[in-house]
């Protein structure tokens, strides 16, 4: 690979799919594992809580966010 070849079609006689490859690669690793535990540390952070009503047969899902202003 030349020096020029690091990014897409900087090659104009081929495109440089290993380029493409990589970064596809890298963003499915941020969804699969870095973006899984930004949004798992968040949502730990809730307080969750259920209720079933008889009467009417329905179940009620509460939440409360945690108070950051400490």
């Amino acid at each position: 690979m030349g020096v020029f070849n690091l990014f897409p079609f900087t090659n104009f006689e081929e495109k440089n799919l290993d380029w493409i490859i990589k970064k596809i690669k890298e963003i499915q690793n941020f969804l699969d594992n870095d973006l899984r535990d930004i949004v798992g540390e968040y949502v730990r952070e809730f307080t969750i809580s259920a209720t079933y009503d008889e009467a009417n047969e329905r179940l009620t899902f509460t939440w409360e966010e945690p108070d950051n202003n400490e």
